[in-house]
């Protein structure tokens, strides 16, 4: 790849890099795992930076492709690996008492969720997409987006309402 090619390329990394590092967060919820998911889709994107540059909207050619990566990686796990239940680390939780508990409650809601279900609301919530963005991102409808946000809000709710009813129950 030419320097001049290798500079476009480090200049829209630099531009979009955080961005698509809160968008990784938000699905993994793990740092770590973001980071990862973020370079994997940048040997990707720096493999095939001509092709991608040249499209109308790069930006989203990029997030369908850190999306699918991610719904990718969900499947090939394997099912004795999921999403840490327990506290967060103090690293990741510095404030006391209370934030530590809603953050802890708002990571086990979040692990309620299917992959599709928080990669639809990753992209509304976070990305700020139109569902016919978000459908064109996932390869499917418009309708089927609106369902998987519909059950996915319903099911972070009720993972919401579950932990906030124990919290009342251990305190009394």
């Amino acid at each position: 790849m030419s320097t001049v090619r290798s500079q476009d390329f480090e200049a829209y990394v630099d531009a979009r890099g955080r961005a698509w590092e809160r968008s990784a967060y938000a699905l993994t919820h793990d740092r770590h795992a973001a980071q990862d998911l973020v370079q994997t889709v940048l040997l990707k994107v720096f493999r095939h930076w001509s092709r991608i540059v040249a499209v109308e909207q790069p930006d989203a050619y990029v997030r369908r492709m850190l999306v699918r990566t991610y719904l990718d990686q969900q499947r090939r796990r394997s099912s004795g690996e999921r999403p840490a239940a327990g506290p967060l680390p103090e690293a990741l939780a510095p404030d006391p008492a209370v934030g530590v508990v809603q953050r802890d409650e708002f990571r086990r809601a979040l692990g309620a969720l299917t992959p599709m279900q928080r990669a639809v609301l990753v992209l509304r919530h976070v990305e700020g997409l139109p569902d016919d963005e978000i459908a064109g991102v996932l390869g499917c409808t418009a309708a089927t987006v609106r369902t998987h946000a519909s059950r996915g809000r319903d099911r972070f709710r009720d993972a919401l309402d579950g932990a906030a009813h124990g919290t009342e129950q251990e305190q009394r």
